[in-house]
């Protein structure tokens, strides 16, 4: 199973920053490629939407913008052979990973210790209007483009300061 690809300028040490404010939006949308597997929302047009597994058949580039990142929507293959009528924009796309771990702790209404998930209301971008991006004080306010990704960030760091 594929990962989440962010920006080649997220993965510097430059991206590591010392307040919330510094983040790199840019960092924070994931950005799924041909072939990855997903976990993709489905509208049939009367009782709302479903989600269901997929892979990524080819996605088009909406915008391009310097504050949040290369907004994406995907065609996808379901795993029941349904193909996206249109393209379906990054907001309803998962990692398979992330899907998981977000119904695991929504479902059991459970906080994160150490692991923050800011949404920017105001803002116009509807990723980080509804998806937000991931941040740990322990690693320097990283955004991170996954729930998994901050996890195991988290984790390292904890190992790394413990010995």
């Amino acid at each position: 199973e594929a990962a989440a690809h962010s920006h080649p300028r997220c993965n510097s040490k430059k991206a590591r920053t010392t307040s919330v404010s510094q983040i790199d939006m840019a960092c924070s949308r994931p950005l799924f490629n041909v072939g990855d597997q997903v976990m993709a929302a489905w509208f049939d047009g009367k009782s709302g939407s479903a989600w269901y597994g997929g892979k990524i058949l080819s996605y088009v580039t909406i915008q391009k913008d310097k504050e949040f990142g290369e907004r994406r929507a995907y065609e996808i293959r379901y795993e029941d052979g349904d193909v996206t009528k249109e393209p379906l924009e990054d907001t309803w796309v998962f990692s398979r990973e992330d899907y998981e771990l977000d119904r695991e702790v929504n479902d059991e209404k459970r906080t994160l210790k150490g692991i923050d998930n800011p949404l920017l209301t105001d803002s116009a971008d509807p990723y980080a209007k509804t998806r937000g991006y991931y941040t740990t004080k322990l690693t320097g306010y990283k955004a991170f483009t996954s729930l998994g990704g901050a996890m195991r960030a988290y984790d390292k760091e904890i190992i790394r300061q413990k010995g």
